[in-house]
C-alpha cells in the first residue's frame, strides 16, 4: 500500500503539539515549571507586601490571599502558554532551517517494511520496530523504536483508505 502526502507548516506545528502532549519529559517539564513558578509567585508577592506593610495584619492576610490566587491562576493558564511556546519554537525551526521537514512524501507499507520517502531522504524501517500508532482527527503518528516518529495528515487518507492504512500498520 502506498500513500502520497504533503506536510505543511500547520501540519508540522500540530505534530509538535501532539508530540509534546504525549511526551513524558515534556509533561514533567511543564508541570514542574507550572508549580514552581506558582509557588514562587505566591511567596514573593506575600513577602513584598509583608515588607511594605509590616505591622498591618489585614494587609498581610490579603497579600497572602492575592499571592495564592495569582499562583492558582498561573497553574490554570500556563498549559496554554506552553502550547504557544511550542508553536513558536516550531515556527522558528521552520524559519531557521528554511522549510525543515516540509515536502511531498510517500509512505509505502508492505509485508515486512515501512518505507518513508521524501525529496531529501528515504527511510526503510521494519514493521516489527513500530512501537505505537496513534490516531488523531488531523493526523496519524507512527512511533518507531529509537525515538523516531513519522506522521501522516489524515486529509490524504479519505474514506476507506484510512481504515486500510491503519490495518496495514497494525498487522505486525
Amino acid at each position: 500500500m502506498k500513500v502520497n502526502y504533503e506536510i505543511t507548516k500547520e501540519d508540522f506545528i500540530r505534530y509538535n503539539i501532539h508530540y509534546a502532549d504525549n511526551s513524558k519529559s515534556h509533561k514533567i517539564r511543564m508541570n514542574s515549571i507550572r508549580i514552581i513558578t506558582a509557588l514562587c509567585f505566591g511567596y514573593l508577592f506575600s513577602i513584598l507586601w509583608i515588607m511594605m506593610f509590616y505591622y498591618d495584619y489585614y494587609i498581610c492576610y490579603y497579600s497572602n490571599l492575592v499571592g495564592v490566587i495569582g499562583g492558582l491562576i498561573w497553574i490554570f493558564v500556563y498549559p496554554k502558554i506552553y502550547q504557544l511556546q511550542i508553536k513558536n519554537s516550531a515556527k522558528n525551526m521552520i524559519k531557521e532551517f528554511q522549510g525543515f521537514n516540509l515536502s511531498k512524501r510517500s509512505i509505502t507499507i508492505d509485508e515486512e517494511n515501512v518505507m518513508v520517502e521524501s525529496e531529501v531522504l528515504t527511510q526503510i524501517i521494519k514493521k516489527r520496530f513500530i512501537k505505537q500508532v496513534k490516531e488523531y482527527p488531523d493526523m496519524i503518528l507512527i512511533y518507531f523504536e529509537e525515538m523516531k516518529v513519522s506522521f501522516i495528515p489524515t486529509r490524504f487518507l479519505e474514506g476507506n483508505l484510512k481504515e486500510c492504512f491503519l490495518k496495514e500498520l497494525n498487522s505486525r
